[in-house]
């Protein structure tokens, strides 16, 4: 049986992986939070129904996460024509036209906000381009992405 010891390679290789768990709990710390900011952003739902849609509108507040703890105020609700894939049966081919019945629907929003260097929080929300945010309100219910940020104030 061979003697088991604590060498000095084994004491460099644990100060190493010490350090460089410092270095990236140091980097992916926010830094410099201001508790006040507010964030305006660009949610984007796709295929909404247009009777369900017509119901949120500029003004109004809603929560923007499952959790119902990060308020915001709707700025702006712009709504375009949803694309479908529709079966031509004369052709055989598949094409996209437009629909009547759904719209996408770009719901610009207002926030307050912890933003830093490395983030933007809203609640318990990261605000990032390409995250799901979900609004709810008095009157609708919708899943969409953060598509665009428009502005942020510390």
């Amino acid at each position: 049986m061979k003697n088991k010891r604590f060498t000095l390679i084994d004491l460099l290789i644990v100060l190493v992986v010490i350090a460089a768990g410092f270095v990236v709990s140091k980097v992916m710390t926010p830094k410099e939070v201001a508790p006040d900011g507010k964030v305006e952003f660009v949610v984007m739902a796709s295929s909404v129904n247009n009777e369900v849609a017509k119901n949120l509108l500029p003004g109004d507040v809603a929560v923007l996460s499952h959790a119902q703890k990060t308020n915001v105020t709707v700025k702006d609700v712009e709504y375009k024509p949803s694309e479908v894939n529709i079966f031509d049966n004369q052709t055989k081919t598949y094409k996209k036209v437009l629909s009547n019945m759904e719209s996408d629907v770009f719901v610009t929003v207002e926030a307050n906000a912890k933003i830093s260097d490395t983030a933007i929080l809203s609640g318990d929300v990261f605000v990032r381009v390409g995250s799901e945010a979900n609004l709810s309100s008095k009157n609708l219910a919708i899943e969409g992405y953060i598509v665009e940020i428009l502005s942020e104030q510390k």
